[in-house]
């Protein structure tokens, strides 16, 4: 689309409750105009910072081999926005005998409908899609690079084709939560996306839309600062059901003119990706 009907079709969604995008500009074109727009939208305006899904290359000639690969584009996006997938999936037809190849814009949509079927803090990482085969598996040593790089990649694991690691293509990946609050790792940007939102929805409709509006006489800091610690109460996860954080602390509420602004620090129920063994033989 042109970039005006691109930014037309922005404000007409702009305050609407959804978390993803799934580019339809995509291979060689997913560093399309189009597809900035949207991303500088999302990191600027939008009030629920969406995950955009971007398909990249389709085989390994367009894995990590000049400017429209894989590789080389998600290092060009270095954002916790963008969703880099690589690798056109093989699917198998009705018969069962043939495979089918595809783009790597199925697969996107596959994992993002993946994802979407999951809490937000259930890791996406090694969950099986369903396909039946890829154009290109990947080697070890490009299973790496993909990682380092923000590849949102598949792999044959026993009989299923599984997510190798829920990351975005945030290049700062060295640490989970970075300090100024960033992350590589999709689950914790679901869990920020989720808290968020849930905060803004539910406050403004049940602090600020009481039927003789609010004042500060009758919405003291102290009563936002009781309904928002109840609230993060509900989100903590327990032996009976999981959620999205393990713990909240430091709630503070500062009035600015009109508009209270609350304050709080909250740890995210993170993923367990890696298990190491250390075993020692005795005799």
């Amino acid at each position: 689309f042109p970039s005006h009907d691109t930014n037309s079709a922005l404000d007409a969604v702009k305050g609407e409750n959804f978390d993803f995008i799934l580019a339809d500009n995509w291979g060689d074109n997913a560093r399309s105009a189009n597809n900035l727009t949207i991303l500088a939208y999302v990191a600027t305006e939008a009030k629920i910072q969406h995950d955009i899904y971007i398909a990249g290359g389709r085989d390994v000639s367009k894995w990590n081999s000049g400017v429209t690969s894989t590789v080389n584009m998600a290092e060009a996006f270095n954002s916790e926005f963008i969703s880099m997938v690589h690798g056109g999936p093989r699917k198998a037809d009705y018969s069962g005998r043939k495979l089918n190849e595809y783009d790597a814009i199925v697969k996107a949509a596959h994992l993002l409908g993946r994802e979407a079927g999951l809490e937000p803090q259930n890791p996406l990482t090694y969950k099986g899609i369903g396909i039946d085969g890829e154009i290109h598996p990947l080697k070890d040593n490009e299973v790496v690079r993909g990682l380092d790089a923000g590849v949102l990649m598949t792999r044959l694991d026993n009989t299923s084709y599984d997510v190798l690691k829920g990351i975005n293509t945030l290049q700062n990946n060295d640490f989970l939560v970075n300090p100024d609050g960033s992350t590589h790792v999709k689950q914790i940007s679901r869990i920020k996306r989720q808290l968020n939102k849930e905060l803004v929805i539910n406050a403004r409709a049940t602090l600020l839309k009481k039927p003789n509006g609010a004042n500060r006489n009758t919405l003291a800091p102290e009563d936002v600062k009781a309904w928002v610690e109840g609230f993060l109460t509900k989100k903590i996860a327990t032996n009976q059901a999981d959620n999205l954080i393990l713990e909240f602390r430091n709630v503070n509420v500062t009035r600015q003119s009109d508009a209270y602004w609350i304050y709080y620090e909250a740890v995210a129920n993170t993923e367990v990706a890696f298990l190491f063994f250390v075993g020692l033989l005795v005799d």
